[in-house]
Formats: C-alpha cells, structure tokens, sequence
C-alpha cells in the first residue's frame, strides 16, 4: 500500500465508518457499491423503519458522491 492509496482510503474510511469496509475495498474483497451498502445498513434500516428524511436524503447523497470519488481514485491506481 502506498501514500496514494492511503489518500483514497481516507474518504472511504471516513464516511463509511470503518476501516474494515476500507481496506476490503483496497484488496479488491468487495466493490463500491457493495461497500457503501454495508456502511449504510443502520440507515437503510432507519429508513424502512421510520421513513426518509429530505434533509438527511440529500446529505447522504453528498457523502455518496464524495465515496464515489475516492472508490474511483482508489481505482485508478
């Protein structure tokens, strides 16, 4: 692992809350879509439970744009 995959890492880590998920995405273990739908599962369960909240929906769209792009930056190297 390089500096640069530790930049790409760094965005994955943080908005999916664990390293774990992270560094499965580094190995090639799982791809991003699978990693942002196990970091989501609490709130996907919220969501089905309680419904969604507009403010939250667009915020979580932000943070899946910014995922998007380190996934793609981890891909590229």
């Amino acid at each position: 692992m390089t500096i640069f995959h530790l930049a790409g890492l760094s965005p994955v880590v943080t908005l999916t809350g664990s390293l774990v998920i992270g560094l499965a995405l580094v190995e090639g273990e799982i791809d991003g879509d699978a990693a942002w739908a196990a970091a989501g599962i609490d709130e996907d369960w919220s969501i089905e439970m309680w419904g969604e909240d507009w403010q939250a929906a667009q915020l979580r769209e932000l943070k899946r744009q910014e995922f998007a792009r380190g996934v793609a930056f981890l891909g590229m190297l």
